[in-house]
């Protein structure tokens, strides 16, 4: 059965606080639509607030966006998508960016249980 597109959740506890930083962010939003082979429509939007760290780009399939915390090191990062895209890819290239010592994933396909029309 196929579904109509897929979710991606990485939340983590990231090594290196100081690689939660705005141009970080910057870069991986710019080219995270390009590595699980989506269309960017938007430059990627990141802004510092508060002790935390946030962006999203827009993508034609959805979004990907990205929630980091100063204080904590804790890092959350989204896909979503309404097209297949690999998640082993949406893994690596967050983890290439920003390692963790501990993360939780969630691989969800969206959908399974409606009927395409």
């Amino acid at each position: 059965m196929e579904g109509f597109g897929r979710h991606f959740t990485f939340d983590g506890v990231i090594k290196d606080i100081s690689l939660i930083e705005p141009e970080r962010v910057r870069d991986f939003l710019n080219k995270c639509p390009d590595e699980i082979e989506m269309t960017k429509i938007t430059l990627p939007s990141v802004y510092e607030i508060g002790g935390k760290v946030i962006g999203m780009v827009i993508i034609a399939e959805s979004h990907i966006s990205f929630h980091g915390n100063l204080n904590t090191g804790l890092i959350n990062i989204d896909v979503f998508s309404c097209m297949f895209f690999s998640f082993k890819t949406a893994f690596d290239t967050a983890e290439k960016y920003f390692p963790c010592n501990r993360v939780k994933t969630n691989f969800i396909e969206r959908g399974l249980e409606f009927v395409r029309t």
